[in-house]
């Protein structure tokens, strides 16, 4: 995919509004986590892990979710960002063995203009999965959204 990179820039040179749109925007929307998360063998909504944003065509967007998690019993994990309507858009696969497990989600994309809300679910095969996101635990799982730029 093709990007709009900045130019470079000189002393003495003016800087225009075109350059100053080809600069990353930043965080669009963020959430974290205040409790752990329970999540069985139906996918579901992780609790509180949802962005809504206002989208502006022909940029470049990325989406992260970052957590720790346990499982019960020996499972596949899985868990997915969609949007608001739960159509998946990304998602990664792990197997598990009862450990604390790390787990990284991020989602590259361009959307459309307008008002956009991602979030993330998950499921296990087998148990039950335990996110970890108690703050008196120094433990805490988020998501989040990014411009990075134009497309």
């Amino acid at each position: 995919m093709a990007v709009s990179p900045n130019t470079d820039f000189s002393t003495g040179q003016v800087l225009t509004a075109s350059q100053q749109n080809n600069f990353p925007r930043g965080v669009m929307g963020y959430a974290k986590s205040t409790a752990d998360a329970s999540i069985g063998s139906t996918t579901a909504d992780v609790s509180g892990m949802s962005v809504t944003f206002t989208a502006v065509a022909n940029r470049l967007y990325r989406a992260t979710f970052e957590c720790f998690y346990s499982v019960n019993a020996p499972s596949q994990n899985q868990f997915f960002i969609t949007d608001g309507s739960n159509n998946m858009v990304d998602q990664i696969y792990q197997d598990s063995n009862l450990l604390f497990c790390p787990m990284s989600l991020i989602y590259i994309f361009t959307t459309t203009a307008g008002s956009k809300t991602y979030k993330v679910r998950a499921t296990t095969s087998t148990g039950t999965m335990t996110i970890y996101g108690a703050t008196s635990a120094n433990r805490s799982y988020s998501f989040v959204v990014e411009d990075l730029g134009p497309a």
